[in-house]
């Protein structure tokens, strides 16, 4: 009996390192707001985001006039906070009003 208690121990000791482990350091649930009056940028879809990176990295500014001209990408109102949704490598996902966007986490603080 001891050694069941003693096997049962080690097993809910494992389950909730793992556990943890697995939401260490996730900021899903948190809240998301943008830096002060710096325009934020995000996208609709990760594919918008993806290609708003590629473009920022080869400093393509006329494929970024590109996508804000057609609404790819959109500016984040600073007065509000948003939730965040899913984390990423690089992004966030984060909603507001049934609206779902994706956004470069350094351009914003959580809380």
């Amino acid at each position: 009996m001891k050694r069941l208690s003693t096997i049962f121990s080690i097993t809910l000791l494992f389950s909730v390192l793992i556990f943890s482990s697995c939401n260490f350091g996730s900021d899903v649930g948190k809240n998301y707001k943008p830096n002060g009056d710096t325009p934020c940028p995000a996208t609709l879809t990760i594919e918008a985001f993806n290609r708003m990176i590629d473009g920022a990295k080869r400093s393509d500014n006329s494929n970024t006039l590109n996508m804000m001209f057609s609404g790819e990408i959109l500016t984040l109102d600073v007065t509000r906070s948003y939730t965040i949704v899913e984390q990423g490598k690089g992004w966030y996902r984060i909603a507001v009003d049934n609206m779902e966007l994706y956004v470069v986490p350094h351009m914003g603080k959580v809380y």
